[in-house]
């Protein structure tokens, strides 16, 4: 998949980052993560709220040991019926999207579970990743918004691809 089918078509964008497994997926988006913080600045007003409700889940799964911290997000991506799996599942896309910047975060200064600083993503999604790394912000900041509201189980709001 290229840049270009991601920019035009992230439905399938959504499908093929969901054809990962679950460590791949986390993988994806710590490292999208990575390339867009640099430019992320948290939206204020009245979505503050959305940050907050993210917080408390984001606080719950800081208290676990790592192997637990880890398997949380990978209930989350995997829709399961746990704790954080149910709890992502009723958020909204605004909430989901903050729950994965307030994640990153976590991950940023050690307080969760990081992705393996030795990890080697497979060619598949390497090139799923540089192609992210080779849209234009708005698309990355756009796909970033669709997967989250897409991935774990089915959002409350559906998702509005565009």
């Amino acid at each position: 998949m290229t840049y270009t089918d991601i920019a035009n078509n992230q439905k399938q964008a959504i499908q093929s980052f969901q054809a990962f497994d679950a460590d791949t997926q986390l993988a994806l988006l710590w490292f999208i993560y990575e390339e867009l913080k640099g430019s992320l600045t948290p939206k204020g007003g009245p979505d503050t709220s959305g940050f907050a409700i993210a917080q408390g889940v984001v606080d719950r799964i800081q208290q676990l040991p790592q192997d637990q911290q880890l398997q949380a997000q990978r209930d989350v991506v995997a829709g399961q019926p746990s704790e954080f799996g149910t709890s992502y599942g009723d958020f909204n896309s605004s909430n989901r999207l903050a729950f994965w910047y307030l994640l990153a975060q976590g991950m940023e200064n050690g307080q969760i579970v990081n992705v393996p600083s030795d990890y080697k993503m497979s060619g598949d999604a390497q090139e799923f990743f540089n192609a992210i790394k080779g849209l234009e912000f708005n698309d990355q900041i756009t796909f970033m918004r669709n997967v989250v509201s897409c991935i774990g189980p089915e959002p409350k709001e559906g998702a509005v691809f565009t």
